[in-house]
């Protein structure tokens, strides 16, 4: 059905699509010019032109007008608001297609329609102010105050730096931005870096000869020898062995395959890819036996997760803060993206019979470790993974296959897997019942424990880390979720007192590493920082004193690679002194 225009609608473009926005209530006005005019600086290369609030008579009804220039906005901070959107497009012809916006609480609709183009040159100059109808002005303090505001935005799409928490922490849209930047040379002695850049550069001995022969298998640089993992064991006595990540090393989201942690008990088998197999039986309808090469030909899958150790953060268990590095203490998780197949492609081929709720997974490696994983839960994400970031697996990290149970504990995604075993209960077997058990502080345990809580921690400043000046600096860190995507992370300087939203580096993947970045002015005064997350399910990483109430610490300090306990998502605290070095406190 054909809907017609608001009755004078008659609006000017200038290369840009108009937009009108209808919104609820005139208290709303204030709200939304104040995102507008943040959206300007969320979008520095994509400006709005202009941002008038006017009011019109439409369906017989008073409602109130925002007038944009640019109709790409982000609904997210405008959605309480927004009631209907009409969108100006370039065309004689009207359409009324409503288009349902999952996130719309009152029905935001779009409607595609055309409005009548004033091209006038003269009133096209005067494109920051519109009366929508002639009877509906806004009152001229108003138009003052808007123009006014319009005059004193930031040139050269510089934004100001605003302080948005205690202690320093600064709003995350100037990251978007170019002022930070420079402000951030300046306090930093860039500035007589980039006089000197005027000058000639010296021709360092490595422009003047030839560089070394390209190798078949690309190795890092000498000097980057110090980005390496950590042992727990680097005798191989027996028991289990652990590798870090050195996360305060590194950047993104992604962790090179030969710095993934790993936690071993029986060492990494050197495995004939040619001869290993992989079968699937129990209470399935026909039982199959699979070749590396089989598996090879069916369809594969790519995605990113992390990967979490139970044991991982369990010095913070300790009654006092352990003084050791974000890796000792956070190393035991990482990221890559894997490819395989997925399980259940696997078990449409065998069948699976309507009694089965369970599959139990099992190693090739010496001590056969094993698992009980629940069936329903996992046969959507569940994956027989091959490729780790692209390449065949490495030998530590379950080479030729390991399973693949994204969100789930790391102990869970058995590697070198032999065997899978549907059941309709669990094995209860030495491992999930001894080994992985959560202790309470009542002496009970859970029977079971599967996926990773929302956790977040800092990793740029941390302990070893040393600021050198005062000035302006970037707090960086990594949060993640076994229940899906990380929805908000918030930065303290102040040990919780305050708190800034921090900025999330894109993409934010479900179950998988999300990267936080948040400015900070640090003037050399003394600061505890920390981060905290939510993921979409609304679960919220707890602060030390709650999560020790409900799990208990224990009675001593224990040694830092020690796992006496499992499952800590607890806030982490690193405490900055005047002389800019970091240490780990309980806050």
């Amino acid at each position: 059905m054909k809907k017609a225009a608001p009755e004078g609608a008659a609006l000017s473009s200038v290369g840009r699509v108009p937009a009108v926005l209808v919104l609820d209530r005139p208290q709303d006005h204030d709200a939304v010019y104040r995102h507008m005019r943040s959206a300007t600086q969320l979008a520095p290369v994509r400006r709005f032109r202009t941002v008038t609030l006017l009011s019109i008579s439409l369906r017989k009804r008073r409602r109130n007008v925002a007038i944009v220039s640019w109709s790409g906005w982000s609904f997210a901070a405008m959605k309480r608001n927004v009631t209907e959107l009409y969108v100006a497009r370039s065309s004689f012809r009207l359409e009324n297609t409503p288009v349902a916006y999952p996130f719309a609480p009152r029905s935001v609709r779009l409607f595609r329609q055309t409005l009548a183009i004033d091209r006038d040159a003269e009133r096209a100059q005067r494109f920051t102010s519109y009366d929508v109808t002639p009877q509906a002005r806004i009152p001229s303090a108003h138009r003052e105050e808007c123009m006014s505001q319009h005059r004193r935005r930031p040139r050269n799409n510089q934004i100001s730096v605003e302080a948005v928490a205690g202690n320093g922490l600064l709003d995350r849209r100037a990251l978007l931005g170019r002022g930070l930047a420079f402000a951030g040379a300046m306090t930093t002695g860039a500035t007589a870096s980039l006089a000197a850049a005027a000058e000639p550069l010296a021709k360092p001995p490595w422009s003047l000869e030839p560089g070394a022969a390209i190798v078949p298998y690309e190795v890092r640089s000498r000097f980057e020898k110090s980005v390496a993992r950590t042992l727990s064991n680097p005798n191989f006595r027996p028991g289990a062995q652990g590798a870090r990540t050195p996360h305060h090393l590194l950047n993104g989201t992604i962790t090179p395959s030969g710095l993934h942690f790993v936690v071993s008990w029986g060492g990494a088998p050197d495995i004939d890819p040619d001869e290993h197999r992989l079968v699937i039986h129990g209470l399935v309808k026909r039982p199959l036996i699979f070749t590396l090469d089989a598996l090879g030909r069916y369809p594969m899958v790519s995605r990113m997760t992390f990967l979490e150790c139970g044991g991982n953060s369990a010095p913070l268990f300790s009654p006092e803060p352990i003084q050791d590095s974000v890796q000792a203490l956070h190393g035991l998780a990482s990221c890559a993206e894997w490819t395989g197949v997925k399980l259940s492609t696997l078990l449409e081929e065998t069948g699976i019979d309507s009694t089965a709720k369970w599959f139990i997974a099992e190693g090739a490696d010496a001590p056969h470790l094993s698992r009980s994983v629940p069936l329903k839960t996992t046969l959507d994400d569940a994956m027989i993974a091959l490729y780790q970031n692209g390449e065949r697996l490495m030998p530590a990290n379950g080479y030729p296959m390991r399973l693949l149970l994204p969100g789930f504990e790391g102990n869970m995604n058995v590697k070198y897997l032999r065997r899978i075993k549907l059941v309709d209960e669990p094995s209860m077997s030495f491992w999930e019942s001894k080994i992985y058990t959560q202790l309470l502080p009542n002496g009970k345990a859970y029977q079971f424990y599967f996926l990773q809580e929302v956790k977040s921690f800092i990793t740029r400043p941390s302990p070893g880390l040393t600021l050198k000046e005062p000035g302006l600096y970037e707090i960086s860190g990594i949060a993640f979720s076994g229940t899906g995507r990380i929805s908000r992370v918030m930065i303290s300087a102040d040990g919780g007192q305050s708190w800034g939203e921090a900025a999330l580096q894109e993409p934010v993947l479900s179950k998988a590493f999300t990267r936080f970045h948040m400015p900070w002015r640090w003037d050399s005064s003394p600061a505890t920082l920390q981060s905290r997350a939510w993921d979409e399910a609304g679960n919220v990483q707890p602060t030390r004193a709650q999560f020790v109430a409900e799990r208990g610490e224990l009675k001593k300090i224990p040694p830092v690679a020690a796992v006496l306990n499992q499952h800590c998502n607890c806030i982490t605290s690193w405490a900055v002194d005047e002389k800019g070095e970091v240490k780990h406190v309980y806050a």
